[in-house]
């Protein structure tokens, strides 16, 4: 059982050591089981995932018009990368490994002296307790993500790895993608492309600018670290990152010709009213294990930025996001999307 500290979140225990095991067992318990469909309806399902997967990397790069040479590396990257079609107790694995591979050495599990370092420093460290109640709880939820941190091929068959190669993880969640489709009486050819656009949207981001993994790794450690003392600076450049990156994934997606993804305009309709529902990623869990969802699950933001630049300049406008951390919006043009148009160059087509 967790207990509540004053902070509003978990209080640390003497498991503030966050171990992958323990987060997983934990999510294991808790997390709702779900329905076991058809043999030939699952391998039509995992086969169609994969390849809306491929299918959405040509729709991506059309849309994003990237320079070439910037185009060639990301789509050299993502080939690079490994689709992974899981369940749900997959997709807790997989992110239980992530987050513990992204705390300081000091804060994960390991020998009893660890553990005390951790609680003599006073760390807020999340616990694998807490991590897994939060996968126990999005598990259901989450139709796909990007592991910009995961093994890309060749990784083990646990997919050990930091993804020092830069291509990352695809992960979609095939119950889930299922269980959604029905309920929105989706077709299932264009729901499956639909949430397959969205991740490869996100693969592409981080493959035409290789320094977004690291930008990430460093903010998500660090908070992760701090628990209850969070760096507002910190806190609100992660929020601005996250932000601008899942409101370029919904630009794209909306921008994907009507002639190849007919039912595209009904199912935006559908998922910003479900968004709460079926939104993934580092910074829903993040946000959840640091009491922040609020904060962290808000893109429209984003999506507005991305489109004030695109009616501006087009989607070419959009290159110099890629370029370096400084071409990055911060929170106030976030806001005021004529600030950054006004700071960061156009770029040619």
């Amino acid at each position: 059982m967790l207990v509540t500290g004053s902070s509003g979140r978990p209080a640390p225990s003497l498991r503030t050591a966050l171990t992958a095991r323990a987060a997983t067992r934990t999510a294991r318990e808790l997390m709702p089981v779900s329905a076991v469909p058809d043999p030939e309806v699952a391998r039509t399902l995992v086969a169609d995932l994969r390849d809306a997967a491929a299918t959405a990397t040509d729709l991506v790069l059309d849309i994003m018009r990237l320079d070439p040479g910037t185009e060639d590396r990301a789509r050299n990257t993502v080939a690079a990368g490994e689709i992974v079609v899981v369940d749900r107790l997959g997709w807790a694995g997989a992110n239980a490994r992530m987050f513990a591979g992204l705390l300081p050495e000091e804060a994960r599990g390991g020998a009893l002296g660890t553990v005390q370092a951790a609680l003599a420093r006073g760390a807020g460290t999340v616990t694998g307790a807490e991590l897994g109640a939060a996968l126990a709880f999005l598990g259901p939820r989450v139709l796909g993500q990007f592991d910009p941190f995961g093994a890309g091929r060749g990784a083990d068959a646990g997919g050990a790895g930091r993804g020092e190669s830069g291509a990352g993880r695809l992960l979609l969640v095939a119950p889930n993608v299922l269980e959604h489709e029905r309920a929105l009486a989706a077709k299932p050819r264009d729901f499956r492309l639909w949430v397959a656009l969205h991740e490869r949207t996100h693969q592409v981001q981080f493959a035409a600018a290789p320094w977004l993994r690291e930008t990430l790794r460093s903010h998500t450690s660090a908070l992760l670290a701090a628990g209850p003392d969070l760096d507002p600076a910190r806190l609100d450049a992660v929020i601005t990152l996250m932000s601008v990156l899942e409101g370029h994934a919904d630009v794209v997606m909306d921008a994907v010709p009507r002639r190849t993804l007919p039912s595209g305009r009904r199912l935006r309709k559908a998922f910003d009213a479900r968004r709460s529902d079926t939104s993934s990623g580092i910074a829903r869990l993040l946000g959840s294990l640091l009491g922040l969802e609020g904060k962290l699950a808000q893109y429209t933001q984003g999506a507005e930025f991305v489109r004030a630049v695109v009616r501006e300049r087009g989607h070419v406008g959009l290159r110099p996001l890629w370029d370096e951390p400084s071409c990055l919006p911060t929170a106030e043009e976030l806001a005021d999307p004529e600030q950054w148009l006004r700071r960061v160059p156009g770029s040619g087509a």
